[in-house]
């Protein structure tokens, strides 16, 4: 059963797409995050595996949000990593391991894709009469505003 929202169909399934888009680059950043939390090694190693960790916490909880969102709207979500790898703007790290430096640099960047990526869609969503997934996706894109200058910190 369609939602009655006060959204048209055609206009949630536009919605969708920018969800589905967030959610795929969300879906790429983890396991990157996860990847370097493994991997990490260095004089650093404690802090940087901590960070990770906790920033892949938040990266899953934000993944299952914007699945739920797509629900909301009426839709099924996506889960598929081929999906994932062909959405994405975030790309895999095809090496086991790099210097510390060099993940961080890589985190902060894939940050700042999702956060320029909601910025350039944001007017769309609220042209498509959805406010809520707007504010949804404001405070998502706020979220990695403030990771990436966790992780520019460390680059200081």
């Amino acid at each position: 059963m369609d939602p009655n929202i006060g959204i048209k169909k055609e206009d949630r399934a536009k919605v969708v797409e920018v969800l589905e888009k967030v959610v795929s680059n969300e879906a790429m950043l983890y396991q990157k995050t996860k990847l370097f939390h493994w991997n990490v090694t260095g004089p650093q190693f404690i802090a940087y595996h901590e960070l990770f960790d906790k920033q892949a916490e938040t990266i899953e909880e934000t993944i299952d949000a914007i699945a739920e969102r797509i629900r909301s709207l009426g839709f099924f979500a996506k889960g598929l990593f081929s999906v994932f790898l062909k959405e994405a703007e975030i790309k895999e790290e095809q090496k086991l391991h790099i210097p510390a430096l060099d993940m961080i640099k890589q985190l902060t960047a894939d940050h700042e894709i999702i956060v320029r990526y909601i910025r350039e869609n944001l007017e769309k969503v609220e042209s498509l009469n959805d406010t809520g997934t707007s504010d949804f996706l404001t405070a998502i894109m706020e979220a990695h505003e403030k990771e990436a200058w966790f992780l520019r910190a460390h680059l200081e």
